[in-house]
């Protein structure tokens, strides 16, 4: 790695370090009271810090342990937003003062992949068993839904409630399919790669090679 590159990562390092301690020092301020800022909303913020140190963290060349660490850590600040918003005995439950965006499906989506970015497969069925579809009705596009969806279902094991939504949306797109690459597609691959996953490991439980 040359100079350049190394001087570029060890910014990304201090800089990915100093919005999280700010955040919690803004915090602990009543800056984020004072301005409207909900406590979720801070929470999921930090998440992106963290999600951005252990990448950096990964870059430099740290050991994997450390980059997992900070993945878990952003796992759990998005855990946090959840529970906060649906669970009565978090104590810093929101109840009807909950920002239902940030219980949004991309929430979870990136939740998610911080989880499994950790290899913590117990924090990452937590996090899926909190979602839902928002009280107040609100849904995101239904690819993204059904996507979110299905990813739910396969980490709490309900394989055959995966299966079926993840065959909609393919036979949905297959049946008309995006002509620009657009979030369409970006979910229609996310979901066939996702089905090929069951596929595989279905094959694995049955005893049976993937290619028979």
């Amino acid at each position: 790695m040359n100079r350049s590159e190394q001087e570029e990562i060890d910014h990304w390092l201090k800089n990915a370090q100093y919005e999280i301690d700010r955040a919690w020092r803004l915090n602990r301020e009543g800056f984020h009271d004072k301005n409207g800022v909900p406590l979720q909303a801070v929470y999921l913020g930090v998440a992106l810090d963290h999600a951005s140190l252990a990448r950096a963290r990964f870059l430099n060349g740290d050991p994997i342990d450390k980059v997992r660490a900070e993945f878990t850590n952003a796992t759990r600040c998005t855990l946090k937003s959840f529970t906060m918003a649906y669970d009565d005995s978090d104590s810093a439950y929101q109840g009807e003062k909950a920002d239902l965006s940030c219980n949004s499906e991309t929430v979870m989506i990136r939740g998610l992949n911080y989880a499994l970015m950790a290899a913590d497969f117990e924090l990452a069925e937590a996090l899926a068993g909190w979602f839902r579809n928002r009280p107040n009705g609100l849904r995101m596009d239904i690819e993204v839904n059904r996507y979110v969806h299905a990813l739910m279902h396969t980490l709490l094991g309900g394989w055959r409630q995966a299966r079926e939504l993840l065959k909609t949306q393919r036979d949905a797109y297959l049946g008309k399919p995006s002509k620009r690459d657009d979030y369409r597609k970006n979910y229609y691959t996310l979901g066939i790669a996702l089905l090929a996953g069951h596929r595989l490991a279905g094959h694995r439980e049955s005893g049976r090679s993937p290619v028979q």
